[in-house]
């Protein structure tokens, strides 16, 4: 079952599909998060925790 999991969701890449911007917070998804394929594919798109813990965010609040 997980293989075709990732079949999906490699296709999902192929074709931009929004839904993969909240991956990482899907419950539908948690039972793969211990799978050796999750953390590469979440690299694939740039969602690892090291790459989200990068991004700076910079709040300017009005004076």
């Amino acid at each position: 079952m997980r293989c075709r999991a990732f079949e999906w969701l490699d296709k999902a890449v192929e074709h931009n599909d929004p839904g993969l911007s909240q991956i990482t917070n899907e419950p539908r998804f948690a039972n793969l998060h211990s799978d050796h394929r999750w953390l590469p594919f979440l690299e694939k798109l740039g969602k690892t925790p090291e790459q989200l813990a990068a991004i700076e965010f910079v709040v300017s609040l009005p004076s």
